[in-house]
């Protein structure tokens, strides 16, 4: 029963997340994908553009400025949601309860 499992997660989880680390060290965009050209790898040049290139870099602290707050709120608001939910349930006098 293991098998179908670690299929999905291969799947799902591993191999995209392979695939975009390989994909960051290439130059894929509109006129470079394959199979036309299959890889034409460019190293660390699209992480060195990110932050010596002004439209990129600022458009990259936008994004992660926004990625830290929606985090944080996140996970704030989960945390916090499912403590109240928690001390809902546990009263002792819940209409509900049996």
């Amino acid at each position: 029963m293991i098998t179908p499992g670690f299929i999905l997660l291969v799947f799902v989880v591993i191999f995209p997340i392979l695939f975009g680390f390989a994909i960051a060290f290439t130059n894929y965009n509109l006129y470079h994908t394959p199979p036309a050209k299959l890889v034409d790898w460019v190293g660390l040049k699209n992480f060195i553009n990110i932050f010596t290139l002004s439209i990129w870099r600022s458009t990259f602290l936008d994004v992660l400025q926004w990625t830290v707050v929606w985090t944080l709120l996140a996970t704030t608001l989960q945390c916090t949601v499912g403590v109240l939910l928690a001390i809902l349930v546990n009263q002792k006098d819940l209409r509900f309860s049996r």
